[in-house]
């Protein structure tokens, strides 16, 4: 029991334990994008149909994502993530046994709901566990996860492919998060024994009024939002669709798998180093490394899409490691860059408003790219996508001026 508690209380343990615990989530997640090809084979799917669940899926895990706030103030942390945990790691075993199409979206989509869950409590309980002073380089670090996790369920699927059995793309994370609900179970504590909960003077408390003023009504903030979808359009076209243009091209599936699971695996610094450039180039301006970093993806985009065919697989796994650090940037800046826009009373209702609207990007990638592969190719689904990054970009660059304004003066 000393010992239990020792370990209860070490904040090092914690952010094992919440890293490690999104890594399951993701595992549970992003593992059904590199075995679409194979169910598509399979005839459990079509191009249609996938699109179909892409969007869908897009649409209730952002919903579920923004519920997961309310969640995580009202009710025991654990619990939560218990929850998410038991119930991904179940789905992810039946869905192997499940033989049409409805069946698998329907499931698919419970385990987005259950997905979303999973963000706010884990980043909650890194607040809790470290102070003002280290918590935004734990969350720096901790962001890795969702990268690393993305990662290890490509070569999981590879290996799985690569060897006939299809089923265990599911199975062996089900298996590995079943293991991390375990050790939840036994070493999770939500907060320190210290903990101090710092209440906010009723008056710093924005009304439902202040929030339609100085968020639905904030001309920059709303031009973020609308035009910031692009990047999650682009980085989910990427994610989702790669696999099957590969294997389009004539590349097998656990090549094509294969070298998708490359591309988180830089992304892991993408977010790190961004950081560093942010603070120390552009002194806390987001707007100008979201623009130069997507700019790069497209560039990317463009020689993969004509030099797929004719490039060897070293250069192949080069392009998707480079394209995976550079995707990282302006995903997981997308957000932040709405807190430079508003005062810190209303940065949570900001980080909301803006991510609901990179859902409908992704939602738009689903039925976009769905539609367009069947009826021209890939040359239009990758035309639109790199359209829509350069929308986010227009509206970086429109927003530049006022960024630096609104930073100056939050300074005084």
């Amino acid at each position: 029991m000393i010992m239990l508690r020792k370990i209860k209380g070490n904040k090092i343990v914690m952010f094992l334990l919440v890293f490690f615990a999104y890594f399951s989530f993701y595992l549970c997640r992003t593992n059904m994008p590199y075995v679409s090809k194979m169910l598509i084979n399979m005839r459990l799917l079509d191009v249609t149909k996938w699109g179909l669940l892409v969007s869908y899926g897009a649409i209730v895990y952002g919903v579920s994502k923004g519920l997961s706030g309310a969640l995580a103030d009202k009710f025991d942390l654990k619990r939560i993530l218990l929850f998410g945990l038991g119930i991904t790691s179940l789905i992810n075993f039946i869905v192997p046994s499940f033989k049409s199409s409805l069946t698998i979206t329907i499931i698919w989509i419970i385990n987005q709901f259950v997905q979303g869950m999973a963000y706010t409590s884990c980043v909650k309980t890194l607040l809790n566990w470290f102070g003002a002073d280290k918590k935004n380089k734990a969350y720096t670090y901790w962001s890795a996860s969702h990268r690393l996790g993305t990662s290890a369920a490509g070569f999981i699927v590879t290996w799985c492919l690569a060897h006939a059995y299809w089923q265990g793309a599911f199975i062996v994370p089900a298996s590995i998060t079943g293991l991390m609900f375990v050790f939840m179970w036994l070493f999770y504590k939500q907060k320190p024994d210290n903990f101090v909960q710092i209440r906010t003077h009723e008056s710093l408390q924005p009304t439902f009024k202040e929030i339609g003023k100085y968020i639905f009504r904030n001309k920059n903030l709303l031009i973020l939002a609308i035009t910031s979808m692009g990047i999650y359009y682009g980085y989910f076209f990427i994610l989702n669709w790669l696999i099957i243009f590969f294997t389009d091209q004539g590349f097998s599936i656990t090549k094509s798998t294969g070298l998708l699971a490359f591309l988180p695996l830089l992304g892991i610094f993408g977010g790190i180093v961004s950081g560093y450039i942010i603070d120390g180039i552009f002194k806390g301006r987001i707007l100008p490394v979201i623009s130069i970093s997507a700019i790069i993806v497209i560039v990317l985009m463009v020689f993969l899409y004509f030099g797929c065919a004719t490039l060897s697989t070293a250069w192949l796994i080069f392009v998707m490691l480079l394209l995976g650090f550079f995707t990282d940037i302006p995903q997981i800046l997308g957000s932040l860059a709405s807190t430079n826009f508003v005062t810190k009373q209303f940065q949570g209702s900001a980080l909301g408003f803006v991510g609901l609207w990179h859902y409908i990007g992704v939602s738009l990638s689903g039925i976009l790219t769905a539609y367009t592969v069947k009826q021209y190719g890939w040359g239009v689904p990758f035309v639109i996508t790199i359209g829509f990054i350069l929308f986010s970009v227009l509206g970086c660059i429109m927003l530049f001026n006022q960024e630096k304004i609104f930073l100056k003066k939050s300074k005084i």
